[in-house]
């Protein structure tokens, strides 16, 4: 038991060292990309997206790929960047999605996937987005999403430290 327990508590800090990374980025692209590799890494998962906007900034939409070939990535990015399959604010749970249109719009795209962890992110003021990862025939499981979780909570915040600083940079300029 005091094994187990030694295990859970290393697993705790391997997360929040990994995290630490997202606390100095000042952009959030930046955020986005960098949490996406994070979570990859801890669940020990291959294929993610990360989807975002800039609320203030128009014509922001951005698109983030890791382990898709060059034509489903440039598929999806029409999809998501011309096509714009679906708007509007992400939701505000960690869940995981076996339907919808988020599925939709990978299998659109030729990629066959069965389930897919999707993180929200959303800052205070204008940053939204979230990373999707593709499940790639491993259920996830209750630990992979506390991880997941904690992962979010730090992209939260480094989300609204780059909120903060690009407003105080605009009021001193």
């Amino acid at each position: 038991t005091q094994n187990r327990e030694n295990e859970a508590l290393q697993g705790s800090v391997r997360v929040l060292e990994q995290c630490r990374g997202l606390m100095s980025c000042l952009e959030p692209g930046r955020v986005y990309s960098v949490a996406l590799d994070i979570v990859l890494e801890l669940l020990n998962r291959n294929q993610a997206i990360a989807v975002f906007q800039r609320e203030s900034v128009p014509m922001s939409d951005a698109v983030v790929f890791r382990g898709l070939g060059e034509s489903e990535s440039q598929r999806l990015r029409e999809l998501f960047l011309e096509e714009k399959p679906f708007s509007g604010q992400p939701s505000e749970q960690i869940e995981i999605v076996d339907s919808g249109a988020y599925l939709a719009v990978l299998r659109d795209a030729g990629i066959v996937v069965e389930r897919l962890l999707v993180i929200p992110l959303k800052g205070q003021r204008s940053e939204a987005g979230m990373l999707w990862l593709l499940e790639g025939g491993v259920p996830f499981d209750d630990a992979e999403i506390a991880q997941a979780n904690t992962v979010a909570s730090y992209a939260v915040t480094a989300l609204m430290n780059c909120e903060r600083y690009h407003h105080a940079k605009e009021r001193a300029f």
